[in-house]
């Protein structure tokens, strides 16, 4: 199946959104501490950078909405796939980079406490953390807070979630009009429960399958236009009440939608768009830990702390991270995912009916 390549676009924007809204841990004064809101006001190039330093925690649920997108387009339309097959395909795209990063986050922290007699950005550095990171569980229990990688919360929620979709998948393949009242089912819950965000997370994920469920029902240019018309009036308002009870749900929708349907007009295809998505995870995973090397680099008096208030700085951080993901894609995410496929091919052709090799039996 093709890419859709301004989703792509829009995967690698929330991901540097999300970037610029941890630029504040430049300013923790100590881990886990907020920063005050005058220290913020203080960011460099705050009247450029103003709605990612406020509002860029949004890109999760735009990624949320965009994963759900891109797995109803490949498991509801393509061929049909197995539980294990869908695991080992999640695994083979999400866990080398999580558990080499997470690894590397280890170590600089450890590293920091034992130079500096403290941690950098997250507390909670701790066998038991790490293990519940090892295994993509981190901020499953409630009041976990924060620790090692940070940012790879939103993917623990996400875990969750694909649990739920695979486990439905025969009956959505079936029926893929039923993801909209799933979807609709966890809104409500996500509001009648507050705070419990595997259901915020189901609930973005699941619209954004609906909308590819929409758009692969698409007869017509006139409807594709009316749903870019819907799509784009639903991100207008989104951005216009941005701080409201449901602005970021019409926003992150709205966006997915429009793109989706303008991609029915317009195919669009470019370069540049599809590797911003190639490197939004390792953006993504990668900023933190980069951030945790130039704190350190800041208490070990190798660099002067008062750099990160220059106009510079946050652009020089950009483009450095870009260096580094597009490297770490080619390097390490591609080639992994690629072994553990391999893997798995061989396995399978081994024992089809089972997927267990022959010593197994």
């Amino acid at each position: 199946m093709r890419r859709i390549d301004t989703l792509d676009g829009l995967r690698g924007v929330a991901a540097i959104f999300v970037l610029f809204w941890h630029y504040q841990h430049f300013y923790y004064p100590a881990a886990g501490v907020l920063p005050s809101a005058a220290e913020l006001a203080q960011q460099p190039l705050h009247a450029l950078l103003a709605p990612a330093y406020g509002y860029g925690w949004a890109g999760v649920q735009v990624f949320w909405a965009i994963s759900g997108f891109v797995l109803g387009y490949v498991y509801l339309e393509g061929a049909p796939v197995g539980k294990a097959d869908f695991a080992v395909r999640r695994v083979a795209r999400l866990y080398p980079l999580h558990l080499a990063t997470l690894i590397l986050v280890a170590v600089l922290q450890a590293t920091s406490l034992r130079a500096f007699g403290h941690y950098e950005i997250y507390g909670n550095n701790d066998a038991w953390h790490f293990l519940q990171h090892l295994v993509f569980a981190s901020n499953w229990s409630p009041g976990a807070g924060f620790s090692f990688n940070g940012p790879i919360w939103s993917v623990s929620m996400e875990v969750l979630v694909y649990a739920v979709f695979v486990m439905l998948l025969p009956l959505l393949r079936s029926r893929p009009p039923l993801v909209w009242p799933l979807a609709a089912v966890c809104l409500a819950l996500a509001v009648l429960i507050p705070d419990v965000l595997p259901l915020v997370c189901a609930t973005f994920f699941f619209a954004g399958t609906g909308i590819r469920v929409l758009l692969a029902a698409l007869r017509t240019r006139g409807q594709a236009m009316g749903l870019v018309a819907i799509g784009g009036a639903m991100a207008l308002t989104g951005i216009a009440t941005a701080g409201g009870s449901t602005w970021i749900e019409a926003l992150a929708v709205g966006l997915v939608l429009v793109l989706g349907a303008l991609d029915a007009l317009f195919p669009l295809r470019s370069r540049t768009l599809r590797w911003l998505g190639d490197v939004s995870y390792p953006i993504y995973l990668l900023h933190v830990p980069t951030q945790i090397v130039l704190l350190m680099a800041f208490d070990a008096g190798l660099l002067p702390r008062s750099i990160v208030g220059t106009a510079w700085f946050p652009m020089a951080w950009l483009a450095l991270l870009l260096l580094l993901a597009d490297c770490v894609h080619r390097g390490l995410e591609q080639p992994a995912r690629a072994a553990i496929q391999r893997w798995w091919r061989g396995r399978t052709a081994r024992d089809p009916a089972s997927g267990r090799t022959s010593r197994a039996r």
